[in-house]
């Protein structure tokens, strides 16, 4: 007697259906990080150059943290 395995077939609709909701999940949470990592630089851009160096960073320093910072993530 032969028996069919009809759960690999669902498991397989089921990756298909979610899919492109897997997709746009990914695409949303890419652009939040990018808007945060957008919004970080700004905020680098209109310190001074003096406000910076209190900080202990040069301008470049501080946009790679920020690019750093949301790498981790």
């Amino acid at each position: 007697m032969a028996y069919a395995n009809i759960e690999h077939g669902a498991s397989n609709l089921r990756q298909l259906i979610s899919a492109p909701f897997v997709a746009l999940n990914n695409l949303m949470d890419s652009l939040a990080n990018a808007n945060a990592m957008a919004h970080d630089a700004e905020q680098l851009v209109d310190m001074s150059d003096a406000q910076l160096a209190a900080k202990g960073l040069t301008r470049a320093e501080a946009i790679e943290a920020v690019f750093a910072k949301r790498a981790d993530n």
